[in-house]
Order: structure tokens, then sequence, then C-alpha cells
């Protein structure tokens, strides 16, 4: 069996279609792992109150967490998707204890549950944005 760190801890932090947030780059670890939310790592797990893991919500398409409940805030980055015909699901979350391990308001996770972008605020180019992380502009 494989160590945490070395299994789960994989990060695409490099990767051209994972915008990089500015954040530091935690220790590699082949035995520890520490969960982050930072772009190109695997998201990270955490129970909802409806019993599921945020594991879970990956898999058939991106998926935008939003940790605020103002659903039209991520509206642009929703119809910028529809527009493109990339399957991309909201997926409103009201837990300040998930918000915390995530970090920021917005986080767009890829099918394979690694985390491609985050934010406070989409950008003024959600185009750009979805062409770089499903690397059409690459």
């Amino acid at each position: 069996m494989g160590e945490l760190g070395y299994d789960d801890g994989y990060s695409y932090d490099h990767s051209p279609i994972c915008i990089p947030d500015g954040t530091a780059t935690p220790p590699d670890s082949l035995i520890d792992y520490d969960q982050t939310a930072r772009p190109g790592a695997r998201a990270p797990h955490a129970w909802l109150t409806d019993g599921r893991s945020t594991l879970d919500l990956f898999g058939e398409g991106f998926t935008l967490l939003q940790f605020d409940q103002t659903a039209s805030a991520a509206l642009p980055l929703l119809e910028a998707a529809h527009r493109k015909g990339v399957p991309l699901s909201l997926v409103l979350v009201d837990q300040p204890e998930v918000a915390a391990l995530y970090e920021m308001t917005f986080v767009l996770v890829r099918p394979d549950g690694h985390v491609a972008w985050r934010n406070e605020v989409l950008p003024h180019d959600v185009d750009g944005l979805l062409d770089t992380v499903r690397g059409e502009s690459v």
C-alpha cells in the first residue's frame, strides 16, 4: 500500500491547465498528506451536511464550488460554460469549516478531482478561464 503523501498529495503545480493563485507550495512528503485546495492539488475531502464527501461532487465534468450563497455571482461562468459546451455544475456550500479548508469563495475543480483555479471573485475573462483549464489555449 502506498503512502498518503505520495498517493493523495500528487499535485500538478506547474500544469498549463491549472491557474496559480500565488500561494506557497506546501513541502513534499511521502508520508504526510496535508490537504490543500491550491490549484493543481487534489481537492480536499470534507463531509457535507447531506452526508456526501466533497469528493463525491467531482467526476462528471467541471465543478464550481461556491462558498457563499449568492448563486447569481457564478452566472457569468455558468453562461460561458454553456456557450462553449463545457460541462460545469455549481455547488453552493454553506459550511464555514469547509469554506476554511478551500480558502476562497470560488474553487473550480476538474473532472479528475484536482483544483484548476480558485479566487475570491470570478475573473472578467471567464471565457479565457475556461479555455485555459480545459487546455484550449495551451
